[in-house]
């Protein structure tokens, strides 16, 4: 085995000479927070839309007869979820994060999408949202997320 010479560059890590000192604003996150506690009440009523938006583009999915105009119906199953998995958890409904989490993964996977493996997720979703199953100590919300992980993994 031949060895090469080596050479080590040692990056300059400038980045706090060009911010100078970082300093936190307690009484802004303070605001941040209480701000973000009001609009957590409010995530149940605005998260119907996107439980509208997921069973519409499911919906098209389904009708869907041209292989493009059905991949992009997926693709907009895919943007919903995604945009619910990023807020279930910021607004206290981690398990609409998880189940969206794992939806995502599915909807992105390689080869095609089975539409009667999605429509469980969905129902989850709305069981979810309809009752208020915020937190994560819920068992029926753990149980439902392991049996959509579960029915995913089998699927391959």
């Amino acid at each position: 085995m031949i060895m090469a010479d080596v050479e080590y560059i040692k990056a300059p890590t400038a980045l706090r000479q060009k911010t100078g000192a970082v300093t936190l604003d307690l009484e802004a996150i303070a605001r941040a927070e209480k701000h973000l506690a009001n609009l957590s009440s409010e995530y149940v009523f605005w998260v119907e839309n996107d439980l509208q938006k997921l069973r519409q583009a499911f919906d098209d999915a389904s009708a869907a007869t041209d292989p493009n105009a059905r991949n992009e119906h997926v693709e907009a199953l895919f943007v919903v979820a995604h945009d619910m998995r990023g807020q279930g958890t910021t607004f206290g409904y981690p398990f609409v994060s998880q189940i969206c989490d794992i939806l995502c993964r599915y909807l992105k996977r390689e080869g095609q999408v089975d539409l009667l493996l999605v429509s469980p997720f969905i129902d989850a979703l709305r069981a979810i949202v309809n009752n208020r199953v915020a937190g994560e100590s819920d068992p029926i919300g753990q149980a439902m997320v392991k049996g959509l992980q579960m029915a995913v993994t089998k699927r391959g």
